[in-house]
């Protein structure tokens, strides 16, 4: 049997996987039932394609409560101060748009069914490029949580991660331009898929830019279409106001700047009543974490670049897993759910496991755990206050991450 020839460690690891999917499994059955809180993210992209429909405007702020007060349904009090102020709802708007045609659960049911078919699609595509074979694909894709956990919140980083998908397809199949193409649309709409072209930024930065600049343009177009000038006005008007409300979302955001607010920032409530603070207490103010924030990320990135190998031989999807981990980590706004864009570099490596080392074996293993447990993050989160340790966790994990990727660079390809 092959789980017997296993070495034992890996066995343990299996196990211990199973039964931790096992336990989301039963997890995302519960939070189906919780419909359509459960499904927040669809829930607040439907009410703005509804509000549209009635003649409302996406550059009226109060777009949340105005329709939350018409259907007997209400979006979080921090939701209602973000929702109106997330730029990629223009991209997106004729598609819900369309689905605000329907009551919310249709809409939902068939939203599901065309994400699942998108994915699987994509997936079937991507297969071929990476060498894993389709079944083995499809059924690693729908059985990890962290995938489930965006289906179930409606979140459009399903559509995020098809574009993304696609470009790198396309860079593998050496389409530097449409890869660039695609990557272009999917940083437009949430801004570090930027990091996952780096390898052909660098190797092929001609048509690579081309492409980017081609896919950011023809997105604020189509946005353009069905917004106007005023939309992007709006969008890019409010951008203090977003950051603003984003400190009632830091005890389960994943980036530096979560860290950073972790172990200094003041104290924050999020909408369950639950008080946080910085584990040392010092209370930096928000705009100072931010100073700090940046300077960091700069820091690392520099850091970065001298130990990343850049050599054109190398691995480019193990080179763009390097990027991308330390992107998501870098990135101010970084949910569990950005775990998925790991997919692909993680199947990578997974798929050339027998070339790693046992020490960079282990430390991929360790770091699957905490990103396959997408739907316990929030009782974890919870469970913790007053500290906010989801974010060193998780935000911990994409820094190991990075560094499972550059050792991997160099064992694959030495």
């Amino acid at each position: 049997m092959w789980f017997a020839r296993l070495p034992w460690h890996e066995r343990l690891v299996l196990f211990t996987l199973i039964v931790l999917i096992a336990w989301e499994s039963i997890l995302a059955a519960y939070k189906f039932s919780e419909f359509p809180y459960s499904a927040v993210d669809f829930f607040q992209h439907w009410f703005l394609g509804r509000f549209i429909n009635e003649g409302g405007s996406v550059t009226d702020p109060g777009w949340p409560q105005r329709v939350g007060d018409s259907v007997g349904l209400h979006l979080p009090p921090s939701l209602q101060r973000t929702a109106p102020y997330l730029h990629y709802q223009l991209l997106v708007l004729p598609l819900f748009r369309a689905l605000a045609l329907l009551p919310m659960s249709a809409a939902y049911a068939v939203w599901l069914i065309g994400n699942l078919l998108l994915l699987a699609w994509t997936g079937s595509k991507l297969a071929a490029e990476i060498g894993v074979k389709k079944p083995s694909l499809w059924f690693a894709l729908f059985l990890w949580p962290p995938i489930w956990h965006v289906l179930i919140l409606g979140n459009v980083d399903s559509l995020v991660w098809v574009l993304m998908n696609w470009g790198w397809i396309h860079f593998l199949r050496h389409r530097e331009g449409m890869g660039g193409f695609w990557m272009g649309m999917a940083t437009l709409m949430k801004g570090f898929p930027v990091f996952a072209a780096i390898p052909w930024l660098i190797g092929k930065p001609g048509p690579t830019l081309r492409g980017f600049a081609g896919g950011i343009l023809t997105g604020i177009l189509w946005g353009t279409v069905w917004s106007g000038v005023e939309g992007w006005r709006f969008m890019i008007q409010h951008v203090p106001d977003y950051q603003r409300a984003l400190a009632p979302f830091m005890p389960t955001n994943n980036s530096l700047l979560a860290v950073l607010w972790a172990l200094l920032g003041p104290s924050t409530r999020i909408d369950r009543g639950l008080a946080y603070h910085g584990l040392l207490s010092p209370g930096i103010p928000p705009a100072d974490l931010s100073a700090l924030h940046l300077f960091a990320s700069f820091l690392l990135l520099a850091l970065a670049w001298r130990s990343v190998p850049r050599s054109p031989s190398a691995p480019p999807m193990v080179q763009s897993g390097a990027w991308l981990a330390l992107g998501l980590f870098l990135w101010p706004v970084s949910w569990i759910n950005y775990h998925i864009y790991l997919f692909a570099p993680l199947a990578v490596l997974i798929a050339h496991r027998e070339l790693l080392s046992r020490s960079t074996r282990l430390l991929l293993y360790g770091a699957i755990f905490p990103i396959t447990a997408a739907l316990s993050y929030g009782f974890l989160a919870n469970v913790t206050a007053p500290w906010m340790l989801m974010p060193i966790l998780l935000g911990g994990t994409r820094l190991l991450l990075f560094e499972v990727f550059r050792r991997s660079i160099r064992e694959i390809h030495p």
